[in-house]
């Protein structure tokens, strides 16, 4: 709500009767005519200058539009800082193979990140996992092998294989990058 001084309403009145007057002159009626229909304006008082505490206050009805601009932002405020999406990265490019298990090495960032991994070779997938990582978190995610994946690996002499990692992030961007398998 507003409060404007009874003084400043007074000189307005004042300042709004005198340019009526002045506009019917232009129009070619009498001012004195034009003044005598108007109300007579009250003289503006000094007594806010001299008591500021007998001086009365009039309100004004809040606009609409700024008690919405309140609110909205009164609701910003309650929700807290605008969401951030989670950022995923490797911090290894290498996949270790035990027994079962393929290992990768993760870094989650802005956000706390939950997601899925699948390391393929070809268009076979050797093993996959889901994740949840804390925000700011390093972790070390151990995907399963699948059958197909524990037969393509049981025939490869080579000891390192590229292969590919697919990441997925719930409400984040995915990656895929080349990685080596040992």
């Amino acid at each position: 709500m507003f409060r404007i001084p009874l003084v400043v309403l007074t000189a307005f009145a004042f300042a709004f009767s005198t340019s009526t007057a002045v506009a019917a002159e232009s129009q070619g009626n009498s001012p004195v005519a034009v003044a005598a229909e108007a109300e007579p304006p009250a003289e503006p008082t000094l007594a806010c200058e001299e008591n500021p505490a007998e001086c009365e206050t009039a309100e004004t009805p809040p606009n609409e539009e700024q008690e919405k601009e309140e609110k909205e932002a009164e609701e910003r405020e309650l929700a807290g800082p605008p969401s951030t999406t989670p950022v995923i990265s490797l911090t290894s490019s290498k996949v270790v193979v035990t027994g079962n298990k393929a290992t990768v090495r993760l870094r989650c960032q802005k956000a706390n990140c939950t997601g899925t991994l699948r390391l393929k070779l070809g268009r076979v997938i050797v093993a996959q996992a889901s994740f949840s990582l804390k925000r700011a978190a390093r972790k070390a995610v151990a995907l399963n092998l699948t059958s197909a994946g524990k037969k393509k690996l049981a025939n490869v002499r080579r000891k390192h294989l590229r292969a590919t990692l697919a990441v997925a992030v719930k409400h984040g961007k995915a990656i895929s990058a080349k990685v080596t398998v040992i």
